[in-house]
């Protein structure tokens, strides 16, 4: 069985003298001679927001990917981190893309695509947007995941309706529906709201018209159609664990956040989505923001109430906003991207 030394070269056991993580751009000299294990992801992007009455798809998430990086002592790597789209509170508004996130050094450049826009439209169908990926550079040795699209819209009669953002695909799940927020798909009048995607799983879809919102995506799963509740955390049968994740410098293992009818809904765990939420009358609808790297949920609202969507946590996208009658109203700002690296040499 190959071990790390393997990759590092020279045999013997692997020294990491530095483990580093950005979220927003900045420079670094390389300690040692060896190489550099690179996790970088692009920005997310921000959800749609509707023209009254209308639909608002969430954002996607940005491109993941993973390299391993011949360097010399005294190297300069230069990191510019995407920054996450910008949310509005302007009605029949487009979302913002994603910015994408590159790491560069002495003979090296690889690069992570930023999450695309959440879409809009006065009634029927409309496109989440689309999850990050076609990236370029790397080595040999580069491997690329896309992100998750945002939640789709696909009854051809639909109206008042939002979807999630999509989470990123850190465990490297096919396509960019593996992690996406939650689709609707009914084709009828009924206000309705996904969760954010997770990054083990979609947020809840909407295939009825009964249903007004559906839970986050989770660390562990994603979510039963048509449920307010959110999606399992990883190892959730497990209780008074650390979890020690050893290609991140933080937690990805929580549950998503559960949906709400008229209130506010629960923000996703670590690595999971945020609920979504739907209000009528003068109630508000308040979604939960994506936990890092989950997509936050959609938000709509049927007449005076607020309606803001949840933020994408980093490098995932933010919620879209379809709400009718005259409520303000605030998309989810799609999740800066990220950079981790490691410096290892064999000894």
């Amino acid at each position: 069985m190959s071990n790390l030394s393997d990759f590092v070269g020279g045999g013997g056991s692997v020294q990491a003298a530095a483990r580093l993580f950005f979220s927003a751009s900045d420079s670094v000299v390389v300690p040692f001679s060896g190489k550099m294990l690179l996790r970088i992801n692009g920005a997310g992007g921000s959800g749609g927001a509707a023209i009254s009455g209308g639909n608002g798809t969430g954002g996607g998430a940005g491109e993941h990917v993973m390299d391993i990086v011949p360097v010399l002592a005294g190297d300069t790597v230069t990191i510019t981190v995407g920054a996450g789209g910008a949310n509005t509170a302007t009605r029949d508004t487009v979302g913002t893309a994603g910015g994408n996130t590159t790491v560069a050094c002495t003979g090296y450049t690889v690069t992570a695509v930023g999450g695309g826009a959440g879409q809009k439209a006065a009634s029927g169908a409309v496109a989440g947007g689309v999850g990050g990926s076609g990236g370029t550079g790397g080595t040999t040795k580069v491997a690329r995941f896309d992100g998750g699209r945002g939640g789709a819209i696909t009854g051809a009669g639909s109206t008042q309706k939002a979807t999630g953002g999509g989470a990123v695909n850190i465990n490297g799940l096919t396509g960019q529906t593996a992690t996406a927020g939650g689709d609707i798909t009914g084709a009828n009048a009924n206000y309705q709201s996904s969760g954010g995607g997770g990054t083990f799983g979609t947020g809840g879809n909407i295939t009825n018209a009964v249903t007004q919102t559906s839970g986050g995506g989770g660390s562990g799963a994603g979510v039963a159609a048509n449920t307010l509740t959110g999606g399992a955390a990883f190892l959730a049968g497990l209780t008074q664990i650390q979890v020690v994740f050893a290609n991140l410098m933080f937690d990805i293992f929580g549950g998503g956040g559960a949906g709400v009818n008229n209130g506010t809904a629960t923000g996703g765990g670590a690595g999971s989505g945020g609920g979504g939420a739907s209000g009528t009358s003068t109630g508000n609808a308040i979604a939960g923001a994506g936990g890092p790297l989950g997509g936050g949920g959609g938000a709509t609202n049927t007449s005076t109430g607020t309606s803001t969507a949840g933020a994408g946590g980093l490098g995932a996208g933010g919620g879209g906003v379809g709400a009718n009658g005259s409520g303000a109203i605030a998309t989810g700002a799609g999740g800066a991207g990220f950079v981790d690296i490691t410096f290892v040499r064999a000894i």
